[in-house]
């Protein structure tokens, strides 16, 4: 990144903070490897891969970049449902690979069950339940009226 900056260049970057501290996507990747079996969730987890915003600065210094000021920030996305956030994570991004030789309604089924258990309790037994939640609401009138809000730490670099 930095041979193709001029001198003078600048650029901001944004990486994925520990998937852990993002309950909503660590909820769905419990869920994948429980549907798909272990690692199916490999894609994701590699999304989320800086443990530290120490890393991240450490990378752009070994790589030349002088003024560097990283921060965490908290993002917020919105799907209108869960099931929404499942199809778009598995059908819109690299792991669409995982479903690639499976029918349509082959798909759809291993849609719903990866949403179904990210909602769902998380084994046996256990009373607790997992990070996404959906409240009651619909899309109306067009508009969003209450949907599943996922909220991110997200380690922003700007260099110089």
């Amino acid at each position: 990144m930095r041979r193709v900056l001029r001198q003078s260049g600048r650029t901001a970057l944004s990486v994925y903070s520990p998937i852990e501290r993002t309950p909503g996507a660590n909820a769905f990747v419990v869920a994948l490897d429980e549907v798909l079996g272990a690692d199916a969730s490999r894609i994701k987890r590699g999304e989320h891969s800086f443990a530290d915003p120490t890393q991240l600065e450490t990378l752009l210094e070994d790589a030349g970049f002088r003024a560097i000021d990283v921060q965490t920030v908290i993002q917020t996305i919105a799907f209108p449902s869960v099931l929404d956030y499942v199809r778009f994570q598995l059908l819109a991004t690299p792991m669409t690979v995982l479903l690639a030789d499976r029918t349509e309604p082959e798909r759809e089924g291993i849609i719903s069950s990866v949403a179904s258990r990210a909602t769902g309790p998380i084994g046996a037994g256990d009373a607790r339940r997992r990070q996404i939640h959906l409240p009651s609401g619909s899309v109306r009138r067009g508009r969003i009226e209450r949907c599943l809000m996922l909220r991110f730490p997200v380690v922003v670099a700007h260099v110089r």
